[in-house]
């Protein structure tokens, strides 16, 4: 945090970079390719193009690479709704949570002793300060280094996790069957991702 304060490392020449390398190196024929059209009003398309001699597949490479580990074109290889849910719930909860609240207390007020007025961590890392500048200031990196040190000294990290964890372990455990189908299905996107890795 002392280097990059809230931007995340070397954020600024690499979106700089990358900006200008997709400007550069994406040509029409490998957006067709990867998405299987070239309509940009469409995430994807039916394929069937030829290009350097070889048929685009529906939905494009890309709809090829989530067919082999999903089963399906369509398939979803993002979280299932009920595990999104219960993490957006317990991690609500957490912060609620009269013992989080107490950490983020002790938190806010080594701040203040350093000089920075924030109600808990997420204040100062949402600061909308630390947006306006591609690359961070003084003043974000002394904010954060002092945001470090004073997480350290409340055990602010310690104490959300274990209260997070704690309202987790019960909302699992009041949704075992769903959660169990969740994990199998994951342990299978694995297997699949382990034998595509392995070609």
């Amino acid at each position: 945090m002392a280097k990059w304060g809230y931007h995340s490392e070397g954020e600024a020449s690499v979106s700089r970079s990358s900006s200008e390398e997709s400007t550069q190196k994406i040509s029409p024929d490998m957006v067709v390719a990867g998405r299987g059209s070239s309509d940009p009003r469409k995430a994807f398309g039916p394929g069937g193009q030829i290009i350097n001699g070889k048929t685009v597949p529906y939905h494009g490479c890309m709809g090829e690479a989530v067919k082999e580990l999903t089963g399906r074109v369509d398939g979803a290889l993002y979280d299932p709704q009920i595990a999104i849910d219960i993490k957006l719930k317990t991690l609500d909860e957490s912060q609620q949570d009269d013992r989080t609240k107490a950490a983020f207390a002790k938190w806010s007020q080594c701040m203040k002793i350093r000089g920075f007025t924030y109600q808990d961590p997420l204040a100062a890392g949402g600061d909308p300060e630390w947006r306006k500048a591609a690359e961070p200031t003084a003043h974000e990196l002394k904010v954060a280094t002092a945001d470090a040190a004073c997480r350290h000294k409340s055990n602010v990290v310690g104490v959300w996790y274990a209260v997070d964890f704690s309202y987790q372990e019960k909302a699992i455990a009041g949704n075992a069957a769903a959660m169990a189908r969740v994990k199998a299905d994951l342990e299978s996107k694995m297997r699949v991702a382990m034998q595509v890795l392995a070609k």
